[in-house]
């Protein structure tokens, strides 16, 4: 099955959010987890300015997920 995990997820996830860890891996081991561009672009613009991120932190964060998630344009 495919799950799509929107942008909140993500970020509530790498900010510390059990809750949202939990669901995120949960969700990477049991289906298929797919991220649109949009999120992508999204989540990194928004950890570096809401969680004042470096970039270069911003884009690791950004590229664990797209190891483990279909990237798509528009899923």
């Amino acid at each position: 099955m495919k799950v799509f995990v929107d942008t909140n997820v993500w970020i509530a996830a790498y900010a510390g959010s059990k809750l949202c860890a939990e669901l995120a891996l949960f969700c990477q081991q049991r289906h298929q987890v797919v991220v649109s561009v949009d999120v992508m672009d999204e989540f990194q613009r928004v950890v570096v300015k809401k969680l004042k991120l470096p970039e270069t932190r911003a884009r690791l964060w950004r590229s664990q997920i797209e190891e483990q998630a279909l990237v798509q344009a528009h899923p």
